[in-house]
């Protein structure tokens, strides 16, 4: 998304004037990254391989989200870290069973 777009979005989030929400602050330099399959935040030791494959690789998950879908969890990464995030779920699920 262009900055452009980011700022004014946040812009208009601050307009609504929400008193739940303290502080909104525009990044552009994330990556959200899904990780979707059944179960994968129910069924105990799943979510803790993603994480462990991942702050195996030095990588921190900043923000995780989970409950919009019952077969989605999202983590929110530095952009740079994009790839390396991807492969290490990818080796530790397909590679490693």
């Amino acid at each position: 998304i262009e900055m452009v777009y980011l700022k004014r979005s946040a812009d208009l989030v601050k307009d609504l004037d929400l008193h739940a929400v303290s502080e909104i602050i525009a990044e552009d330099d994330i990556s959200v990254i899904a990780a979707v399959g059944n179960g994968i935040m129910e069924k105990v030791g799943l979510a803790g391989r993603i994480f462990t494959a991942v702050s195996l690789k030095g990588i921190n998950i900043e923000i995780i989200s989970v409950g919009a879908s019952p077969v989605a969890a999202y983590f929110i990464v530095k952009k740079t870290d994009r790839a390396a995030t991807i492969k290490a779920i990818h080796d530790e699920y397909v590679n490693n069973g």
